[in-house]
């Protein structure tokens, strides 16, 4: 964890402030600096400063480690441009290099038809997820890719804002098994179920009964398989927190 909602709460009780006027202080909503202080959501660094700012403490004093090691983030921060402070905050999150590896994500897969589709061009990686080498049952991570889904069509089986790690094909050899696939369609990124039927084509489904079912064949449809769904977060929300002041 890059910072310690312990101490976030600590900073804010010390500077005599409630949650909701630490977020009026700052533009950061009440719920937000709540998700905060009970290590619910990690905060980007840009509200980290924001709230060090209105806390009157350094960004050091929210990190969850010893003085010394807080001594020297407050060190390097004093002689870090703004434009690098991202980079200096990552390079201290407690991250192990032996159990944990550095996945690549994109904020935006689409699971849905035409409009909703992003291109190729426009997949840019946003940021990198450290995870276990345990969820990798043996894959090499470098084949391995986050995206979050946008649209539809693949409900109920997958929905907004869900999170999909894909295992890319990479001009590897593969069965082509029936599952769910990342694909390049006529020049579109989308999120689909794939049935290859040999000399009848690959059919493209949408779990999704709105949507239809098209095939390569009879609709003149040209695909190329990105990658495989490899695993499927659901994202269902945070709790929902009674609003009180402390």
């Amino acid at each position: 964890m890059y910072f310690s909602g312990d101490n976030i709460k600590k900073a804010r009780k010390k500077a005599g402030l409630t949650q909701v006027e630490l977020a009026k202080k700052t533009g950061i909503s009440r719920s937000s600096i709540a998700q905060y202080e009970a290590n619910i959501h990690i905060p980007p660094v840009e509200n980290v400063v924001l709230m060090a700012e209105a806390l009157d403490c350094d960004v050091s004093e929210l990190f969850p480690d010893s003085a010394r090691r807080q001594e020297q983030i407050a060190l390097d921060l004093l002689k870090t441009p703004t434009a690098k402070l991202k980079e200096v905050i990552r390079q201290y999150a407690p991250v192990s290099t032996e159990d944990t590896v550095e996945i690549p994500f994109y904020e935006e897969a689409v699971a849905g038809a035409g409009s909703e589709a992003f291109y190729p061009e426009y997949l840019h990686e946003n940021d990198k997820i450290s995870i276990s080498k345990r969820f990798l049952n043996g894959v090499n991570p470098k084949y391995l890719m986050f995206f979050q889904i946008v649209g539809d069509s693949m409900e109920p089986t997958i929905h907004i804002n869900d999170w999909v790690l894909i295992e890319l094909v990479a001009d590897r050899d593969f069965y082509p098994v029936t599952g769910i696939y990342l694909i390049d369609m006529d020049g579109s990124v989308q999120l689909k179920r794939l049935e290859f039927r040999g000399e009848k084509g690959i059919d493209i489904i949408s779990d999704n009964q709105a949507y239809g079912t098209k095939n390569t064949v009879r609709d003149d449809i040209q695909i190329k398989i990105i990658g495989k769904l490899f695993m499927h977060l659901r994202h269902y929300g945070p709790l929902a927190l009674v609003e009180k002041e402390e």
